[in-house]
C-alpha cells in the first residue's frame, strides 16, 4: 500500500500520521517541518507576523474559488488584499492557464514524508508544478517544490508570486536548481530518520 493510502492527517495539528495497530500512530513529517529540522530556512523565516500568515490562507482560498469560476471575489476580500486577487486575475490572463490538480495530498515512500502541493498547471503549453506565494523569491522555495517533485515525478517546477502591488512574478525553476533541491531533500529525511530510528524501522516494515 502506499503511504498517501495510509496517512491520516490532523488538522488542528497539522499533523500527518499512519496508524501501526490499535492505538498507535507513527507521526509522519511534513515538508515544512523537515524544512525546519534541517535548519534549511532561517528559524526567523518561519517566524511570520500573523497577518501574513492568514493572508497568505485567504489569498489560497481565494485563488481556489477564482478556479472554480468565481471571478467575483472582491467584495469578500479586504482592501489591504485586493492587490493579490488583482495580480492572479492578471496572470490568468496573460497565459493560458488550465488547472490540471489543485491542493493535492502527497506522500513519499521511500523518504517517509508528506504535504500538500498547490497546483500542478498546464501553461502556455507545458505542465508544471506550481507554489503560489504571496511574498518574495528565496533560494529555500526551490527545496519546498523539489520535495514535492519527489512525491509526484512531475518534471517541471515554477513558483506564482503574487505582490501587494497588483503585479505577479512566474519563475520557472531550473533543472539544475531542481536536482540541487533534490539532493537536500533526501539529506533532510536521511537526518530527520536518522534521530528518529524506531519509527523508521516501523515504516519500514509496513
Amino acid at each position: 500500500m502506499m503511504l498517501a493510502d495510509m496517512l491520516l492527517y490532523n488538522d488542528s495539528k497539522h499533523e500527518y500520521l499512519v496508524m501501526n495497530g490499535p492505538g498507535k500512530a507513527i507521526h509522519i513529517p511534513g515538508v515544512s517541518e523537515l524544512i525546519s529540522y534541517a535548519g534549511v530556512i532561517p528559524p526567523t523565516d518561519f517566524k511570520l507576523h500573523p497577518k501574513y500568515r492568514a493572508r497568505g490562507t485567504f489569498v489560497h482560498s481565494i485563488t481556489e474559488r477564482i478556479d472554480d469560476g468565481d471571478w467575483e471575489v472582491e467584495e469578500e476580500t479586504p482592501a489591504e488584499w485586493l492587490p493579490f486577487v488583482k495580480a492572479y486575475k492578471l496572470f490568468l490572463n496573460d497565459h493560458a492557464v488550465e488547472i490540471v490538480e489543485s491542493e493535492i495530498l502527497v506522500a513519499n515512500d521511500s523518504l517517509f514524508y508528506a504535504g500538500r502541493l498547490d497546483r500542478i498547471l498546464m501553461v502556455d503549453g507545458k505542465r508544471f508544478l506550481c507554489d503560489y506565494k504571496t511574498g518574495y523569491r528565496y533560494r529555500w522555495h526551490i527545496v519546498q517544490l523539489a520535495s514535492y517533485q519527489l512525491c509526484t515525478k512531475e518534471d517541471n517546477l515554477a513558483s506564482l508570486f503574487l505582490r501587494d502591488d497588483g503585479t505577479y512574478l512566474w519563475h520557472e525553476w531550473k533543472d539544475e536548481e531542481a536536482a540541487e533541491g533534490r539532493e537536500v531533500v533526501n539529506s533532510m529525511a536521511r537526518c530527520y530518520w536518522f534521530a528518529h530510528p524506531r519509527d523508521h524501522k516501523l515504516l519500514r516494515q509496513l
